[in-house]
């Protein structure tokens, strides 16, 4: 009885019908940006206008198999002269048998129009490139987790884009993965970034922030190791029958 009792149980634990806690792959992130400090208006040579266009991708989060994942609309707010982003928090898991789960929230920001009134004609200065300078915060964090055989990862970053010349005037990404056991994380708070815009006389450049924050959690359907441990099973079935028949002769 015992030489088929042990290829049953691993049959059992491969495909998931015995507990088996220590396998979970998980992912959680989340991002927030700000442009705090908006360089002054000048009266007849600088000035800037905050449009509200913002696109707020729609969240994404699937699950297959045994898992869940879930996504927070991110958010873009304009208020008292700073410009806040928010891409999640975004977060899954996937448990045995089988389970995959991904999620992913961003977007584009309002777009922020800089106005250089140099060369214009009128009370304007005489036509020069303006350079302003900007400031701004970010803070996020990410963390995954994975069982043997199994994967996770999960991200953030975001562009300061400029959409009038399309070039990144700022950019940041941080990642974190884990395969086959383990976990990694990362956070910051409040961390400080500043980029320079260049603006042509009698012209306006468009800049706007695209932040996103994303994960991923795979725990592979163990098909090969169940058909091995059933191959098993019946190989000590057969050799139970065997023994049996033997002893009847």
């Amino acid at each position: 009885m015992k030489r088929l009792l042990y290829p049953c149980l691993l049959a059992a634990a491969v495909t998931g019908m015995l507990p088996a806690s220590a396998l979970a792959a998980s992912f959680d992130a989340g991002l927030t940006v700000s442009l705090d400090q908006f360089p002054a208006p000048i009266v007849n040579t600088f000035g800037y206008a905050v449009l509200n266009n913002a696109n707020l991708s729609p969240t994404l989060a699937e699950a297959f198999g045994n898992a869940s994942a879930s996504a927070t609309t991110s958010t873009s707010v304009y208020n008292a002269g700073v410009l806040t982003f928010t891409a999640g928090p975004v977060s899954g898991g996937a448990s045995p048998l089988f389970g995959y789960a991904w999620a992913e929230s961003g977007g584009e920001s309002q777009t922020i129009n800089l106005g250089n009134l140099t060369g214009s004609g009128g009370p304007t200065p005489p036509a020069r490139v303006l350079t302003e300078a900007f400031h701004g915060i970010y803070s996020f964090f990410i963390d995954a987790t994975s069982g043997p055989g199994e994967t996770a990862a999960a991200w953030v970053g975001f562009d300061i884009l400029d959409q009038t010349t399309n070039t990144i005037l700022f950019d940041f990404d941080e990642a974190v993965s884990v395969a086959n056991g383990g976990s990694a994380s990362d956070s910051l708070i409040n961390v400080a970034f500043n980029f320079d815009v260049s603006i042509p006389a009698n012209s306006i450049e468009k800049i706007r922030i695209d932040p996103i924050a994303g994960g991923t959690a795979d725990v592979p359907e163990p098909a090969t190791l169940s058909i091995v441990a059933m191959g098993l099973a019946v190989l000590a079935l057969g050799r139970r029958r065997d023994k049996a028949g033997r002893g009847a002769l």
